[in-house]
């Protein structure tokens, strides 16, 4: 294995390509978090709304849990009716807002992080000619998975900076991945 040196570091955050995957990945993060502000308050609107109880079988399986369902992340444990109307509000909303999905049924915040998923193995396989870490090495551990993404974005986060003031993102092509 390659030892990691300084040089090495110097030279792939001045390479112009590196540059430009991660550039990707930042905009994929960016795109990620402003879609998440616009889905998560109306995904909690319509659950307040509606009030949905927890499906009669789940109640069976876990007696415990609360009968009305108060967070969007436990719509899973809704009946299929409740869960239809929650489906028609949101896609109804995303369709509002303008949302291009891969599928009508999609959730638009689930596609941003999709994609950032896929950005992120395409960075780790564009950069480990330079700093020897395969994608399996880091996906075994969520610990691992983390710390990798962070320390690359604040490696390049001074170059990115740069690129975008040359290469300013537009909305369709973060969309366009």
């Amino acid at each position: 294995m390659k030892t990691l040196t300084f040089e090495t570091l110097k030279k792939m955050t001045a390479d112009p390509d590196c540059i430009k995957v991660v550039n990707a990945l930042f905009e994929a993060v960016a795109y990620t978090e402003t879609v998440s502000d616009i889905i998560e308050p109306k995904e909690q609107e319509v659950v307040s709304f509606y009030q949905f109880k927890v499906a009669q079988k789940n109640l069976e399986r876990w007696p415990e849990d609360d009968k009305i369902i108060d967070s969007p992340s436990r719509m899973y444990l809704s009946d299929d009716e409740d869960f239809e109307i929650y489906l028609k509000e949101m896609n109804k909303f995303h369709n509002e807002m303008g949302f291009k999905n891969k599928s009508p049924d999609n959730c638009p915040l689930l596609e941003a992080e999709s994609l950032v998923r896929t950005v992120r193995i395409q960075v780790c396989n564009f950069l480990e000619p330079y700093i020897q870490i395969k994608y399996s090495d880091i996906s075994g551990t969520l610990k691992g998975y983390k710390a990798y993404y962070d320390l690359i974005m604040k490696i390049f986060a001074q170059a990115v900076s740069e690129y975008q003031k040359v290469n300013p993102c537009t909305p369709k092509q973060i969309t366009d991945f």
